[in-house]
């Protein structure tokens, strides 16, 4: 499978981090992509940037080393009603916008709810962003700490055009606190829920060295185990993901 765009890669800027948008831009040109998106991540997380930050990208060029950089941001959604961590004024201008789950940043609304409580209060919170008309994609849901109800995030998918990623450092378990055990299995059910459905996604890195980026390896091997048509994945071609954001 030909993946030739990477949608998630965070440089320094995100805190913990170790790259810069000049490394990412020589390696994704080495691993022969044509596209990256610049992904930092918005300021709830920890040692993370401010939105002067995101608000000054005009100055990085938009092509080097032969490859499209897109500069986006990966907000963090705080609560569900669909809140997130930067302004729209500020977010709204950016692309791609991915906004996602992290430990230190959402909350539940009450302490020791069981699973049916948590996956209600995830869908919840996912179809709200979901709404939002900036944000275009979902990042590595899947992640067993935030269930949510896949027939209906799938259904929303296709109705607002918001992509769910799935996301290759989720399937590399590192035995940090970091890591998200189960999301593969995880993963597959959304893979196989999107097939059905005929609901496109999208494949990211989520690099956070340059090393990493294009690195789709484990996203691969879970697509052909769920054998999910080439033709769904918004990374088959630029033109096809570019499309895909439009709609949204």
């Amino acid at each position: 499978m030909n993946l030739v765009l990477d949608i998630h890669n965070h440089t320094m800027a995100s805190g913990h981090a170790y790259s810069t948008v000049l490394e990412y831009a020589d390696q994704a040109q080495k691993a022969g992509l044509s596209l990256i998106a610049i992904t930092d991540h918005a300021p709830a997380m920890p040692n993370a940037t401010g939105a002067f930050h995101f608000m000054n990208f005009r100055v990085i060029p938009r092509e080097l080393r032969g490859v499209k950089i897109m500069m986006g941001v990966e907000l963090n959604i705080l609560d569900k009603d669909g809140a997130v961590d930067l302004d729209e004024e500020v977010y709204k201008s950016l692309n791609p916008v991915i906004a996602s789950f992290h430990f230190p940043c959402y909350k539940f609304s009450k302490e020791n709810m069981n699973q049916e409580e948590k996956t209600n209060e995830i869908t919840t919170a996912i179809i709200n962003v979901m709404d939002n008309p900036y944000i275009n994609i979902i990042g590595h849901p899947g992640d067993p700490k935030y269930p949510f109800d896949i027939e209906k995030i799938v259904k929303k998918s296709l109705e607002t055009g918001t992509l769910l990623e799935i996301n290759n450092a989720n399937l590399k378990p590192d035995n940090t606190k970091f890591s998200r055990p189960g999301a593969d299995e995880a993963m597959l059910k959304i893979l196989e829920a999107c097939k059905k459905a005929g609901c496109p996604i999208v494949v990211g890195s989520d690099a956070h060295f340059a090393y990493h980026t294009g690195n789709f390896e484990k996203a691969v091997e879970l697509l052909k185990k769920a054998e999910f048509p080439v033709e769904l994945v918004a990374n088959s071609s630029v033109e096809y993901f570019l499309r895909l954001l439009k709609h949204k």
